[in-house]
C-alpha cells in the first residue's frame, strides 16, 4: 500500500473529505467504505504493478525469494 501511495500525488486527501462535511454544517456524518473484488485476466496488470511496487521497496519478497532493489 505504501509503495502504491508513494506514486499518488495526494494519497491521503480522501481522509480529509469526512471532516469537510461537518465543517460545512452538515450534521450526523457517517462514512462507509465499499471494497470491490476483481478477478480475471483484466486485473492482472494492476495486481502485477502493485506487487512490483511492493517488491521494489523491499516490503515484500518475490515468489522466487529475491528482493528487487
Amino acid at each position: 500500500m505504501h509503495a502504491r501511495a508513494d506514486l499518488t500525488v495526494g494519497p491521503r486527501a480522501a481522509r480529509r473529505y469526512r471532516n469537510l462535511l461537518p465543517d460545512a454544517s452538515f450534521g450526523d456524518v457517517t462514512v462507509a467504505a465499499h471494497t470491490g473484488v476483481f478477478t480475471g485476466s483484466a486485473m492482472l496488470p494492476v495486481l502485477t504493478g502493485l506487487a512490483e511496487g511492493a517488491c521494489s521497496t523491499a516490503l515484500h519478497a518475490r515468489a522466487d525469494g529475491q528482493l528487487d532493489r
